[in-house]
């Protein structure tokens, strides 16, 4: 399932700004060179840079993992599953209901899914965050269908949700400037010029 992104309004900047600046802060002289960075075609890019569609987040995630002016990747291992379950795990041994949850085994993305949403759910319900599926939904920024689809095993979870259980464990976690990078063009623009004025 892809994750839908729902882009902040951002007037001054449109997607082709979004690639000029990256074209400038990154040193590419074409399209095609983006194209190549991005994992993508040059036909897709020229349907980002005419709008008709925008960048995904695993393209803003590969951005923002390039730029020295945000620091992402000790960021997204936080955000694996296997290793946000074990910090949530971790965390909820303080009671005994805590050593119910079996430990993590190496499998398939959505069996991990299926007993981070779980784990973080109970945890959840000790620090009075989420009580039912449906708080626990509106708290990660997903539909109620989601969490049953996930549950079922027909989608998994995105970066942004297990940006958000991070975010809960682990509040001193700064997550706003990735968060925003991910939302809007501006943003993304902005960490690109920094990275350019760094440089």
């Amino acid at each position: 399932m892809k994750s839908e992104l729902k882009l902040k309004t951002d007037s001054n900047v449109s997607n082709a700004d979004l690639l000029d600046k990256l074209k400038e802060g990154f040193d590419y002289k074409t399209d095609i060179e983006v194209a190549g960075f991005l994992g993508l075609n040059k036909y897709t890019v020229s349907q980002i840079r005419q709008g008709l569609q925008g960048l995904s987040i695993a393209q803003r995630f590969k951005i923002m993992d390039r730029l020295v002016s945000i620091q992402i990747r000790n960021l997204l291992v936080k955000i694996a599953p296997d290793h946000l379950y074990r910090e949530i795990h971790r965390l909820s041994l303080h009671g005994a209901e805590g050593l119910a949850f079996d430990e993590i085994e190496a499998g398939e993305p959505e069996e991990i899914d299926v007993k981070l949403i779980d784990l973080f759910k109970s945890y959840g319900q000790k620090l009075n965050l989420v009580h039912t599926d449906q708080q626990m939904a509106d708290f990660l920024g997903l539909k109620r269908a989601t969490i049953s689809s996930v549950r079922t095993g027909k989608s998994k979870l995105g970066p942004l949700p297990r940006l958000r259980m991070l975010k809960a464990i682990n509040p001193e976690t700064d997550i706003e400037q990735v968060l925003n990078g991910i939302e809007s063009n501006k943003s993304l623009h902005d960490l690109i010029e920094k990275h350019i004025e760094i440089q």
